[in-house]
């Protein structure tokens, strides 16, 4: 970003307008994404801190997932993903954090339609046990190297390739924390038919 900046101090008068707009573009793009990355920053140091706390109440996961999932419905249309919910609604409620749940849900439902290749599926599951409610994310895209599969919520990591590249390597790192701090759990794994899964685990209110 800085070097655009320099160069289009210095070669102002020699840059035609496109040269001039496309620079500036590019600068501006970095610009946002050092912003983002900054904002990331603060908020894992808040969530290592403890100084963000959840707030637990109990609520339905089920409602929840089709709300995001609506949200996320124009970025996966216009990349011609199909994004499915399906699975057994659970019958329980679940205790956690509202707004840490649906951020976690954001992130790993951008990330599916992300990764996955244009026209493919991200599949949103819902299942209960007797370890809680779970949302598994699915999607068809490269997977995650196996090597990288152990670190992928270290903050910073960015793998070898598949979906632990291309990040700042802080979203699921945020993901991570937010879910242990309200007493749940994210794990990812690959699927033996292609893809990744992220699973997202609370447990059940009065359980």
């Amino acid at each position: 970003m800085q070097g655009y900046i320099e160069a289009l101090g210095l070669k102002h008068d020699r840059l035609s307008a496109d040269e001039r707009q496309a620079w500036l573009d590019i600068a501006l793009k970095e610009s946002h994404r050092l912003g983002r990355l900054v904002d990331e920053l603060f908020e894992l140091a808040a969530l290592d801190a403890r100084e963000t706390t959840p707030s637990p109440e109990p609520f339905v996961l089920a409602e929840l997932v089709h709300d995001v999932a609506q949200k996320h419905g124009p970025a996966a249309a216009g990349k011609q993903v199909c994004l499915d919910v399906g699975g057994q609604p659970p019958t329980a409620m679940a205790l956690g954090d509202l707004a840490m749940t649906e951020r976690v849900l954001d992130n790993l439902i951008g990330n599916a339609i992300a990764f996955s290749p244009e026209g493919g599926r991200v599949t949103l599951s819902l299942s209960e046990d007797d370890r809680g409610l779970a949302v598994a994310v699915q999607d068809q895209g490269p997977g995650i190297a196996e090597q990288d599969l152990p670190h992928i919520f270290e903050p910073f990591y960015r793998g070898s390739g598949g979906e632990a590249s291309g990040h700042s390597g802080l979203g699921l790192a945020i993901a991570e924390r937010m879910m242990t701090l309200q007493g749940g759990s994210v794990q990812a794994a690959n699927c033996p038919s292609g893809g990744a899964q992220f699973t997202l685990r609370l447990p059940a209110a009065g359980a």
